[in-house]
């Protein structure tokens, strides 16, 4: 059903069925701004349908709406994993949280990994510094904006060198140009 480097308008199926009913009140809580419920439908999908790239990707940009960083990276890293083909697809701006909540999530997905790179963090905050920067790389993606790319993929690097996961989305994200880890600050 999916290829790589597809632009997608929807993520709503279109056969008609309860899980396309369950997508359809996803896209509009998502279209109202109501992430916490967008994320509890498609969380309602993926109990049927566990596998569901839709239901997945749906999720995990409430989850970023929502502000839940952690939990969007983990959700994309489990996509990305399942699902490759949706590295490289660009979802339009009716699949995304509002700019004004993509540019609050970049932000705040920023100072987190700023302080879980301090000294005295602790080492469950230090153990998520990738999933801040996969949020930062994804944003990017997503926006078109590939100085945060790059400094997402920096950061991934950085925090877990050898990282297959972050390989394979430098290859995607930016092919042409090897993931170069971002020097750990003194």
């Amino acid at each position: 059903v999916l290829r790589h480097g597809r632009a997608l308008q929807s993520l709503v199926p279109e056969e008609s069925t309860a899980i396309k009913d369950m997508m359809e009140l996803g896209a509009a809580a998502m279209a109202k701004g109501e992430y916490f419920r967008a994320e509890e439908r498609y969380s309602s999908v993926l109990q049927v349908v566990p596998s569901s790239a839709f239901a997945l990707a749906g999720g995990a940009n409430a989850q970023l709406g929502a502000g839940l960083h952690v939990s969007a990276a983990r959700s994309l890293r489990k996509l990305f994993a399942m699902h490759p083909e949706m590295i490289d697809t660009h979802l339009s701006a009716s699949i995304l949280p509002a700019a004004a909540r993509m540019d609050a999530a970049l932000a705040a997905a920023r100072e987190r990994l700023a302080g879980a790179s301090s000294p005295g963090a602790s080492p469950e905050l230090r153990s998520d510094r990738v999933e801040f920067g996969l949020v930062i790389a994804y944003i990017g993606v997503q926006t078109n904006r590939p100085e945060v790319v790059r400094e997402g993929l920096d950061s991934m690097g950085a925090a877990r060198p050898g990282d297959a996961m972050h390989e394979l989305l430098s290859r995607s994200w930016m092919p042409g140009q090897a993931a170069q880890p971002a020097q750990p600050a003194p």
